[in-house]
């Protein structure tokens, strides 16, 4: 009699749960792309802050223009577009330092180890990786994290509250949201 299958441990789940790669790319402009070099100038501007909120409703090209900004950056710019499956914690916090990793190479690793062990660690312990991984860096660097409207999970929201009160101070976090 064959035996009824088992739920995975969440640490068995979070190794299985691979991450989409192209949730981390910079989206390519269309062909119909239209440059809007003063509100570039004006996002370069407020990216000089640790945190720069883009909001506006769906369809008024807040992707289009991070990403012109992303591709014309004099700083590395790393990329996150967020979806509704991204509200579990450990997935959130594996993304982001994924994503990171164009910037810091062991980033994912240290986390992927922290997240996805027998008893995985808190996400503040995600989020402590993060920021020393980021604080010896020579250069500021960007996260966006865009379709931030579709994370609800309050452990995340706290999270990067941490992040942007302890992180250090070459870090620019940019949120796109609805």
């Amino acid at each position: 009699m064959a035996e009824p299958p088992t739920t995975p441990s969440p640490a068995t789940a979070a190794k299985q749960d691979t991450l989409l790669a192209t949730k981390l790319y910079n989206p390519r402009p269309r062909p119909d792309f239209l440059a809007r070099p003063r509100l570039l100038e004006r996002l370069t501007e407020a990216t000089a802050r640790e945190l720069t909120v883009v909001c506006a409703p769906a369809g008024f090209g807040k992707t289009t223009l991070l990403g012109d900004w992303a591709r014309s950056s004099e700083r590395p710019v790393a990329w996150l577009s967020l979806d509704e499956g991204d509200n579990d914690p450990a997935r959130f916090w594996r993304y982001v330092a994924t994503a990171l990793e164009q910037v810091r190479a062991d980033i994912g690793d240290r986390v992927d180890a922290l997240l996805g062990g027998p008893e995985p660690a808190s996400p503040e312990a995600a989020v402590t990786v993060v920021i020393n991984k980021l604080a010896d860096l020579p250069h500021e660097v960007a996260l966006v994290l865009d379709d931030y409207q579709l994370i609800e999970a309050a452990p995340i929201h706290h999270t990067l509250e941490v992040l942007l009160e302890r992180g250090p101070p070459q870090l620019r976090l940019v949120l796109a949201s609805r």
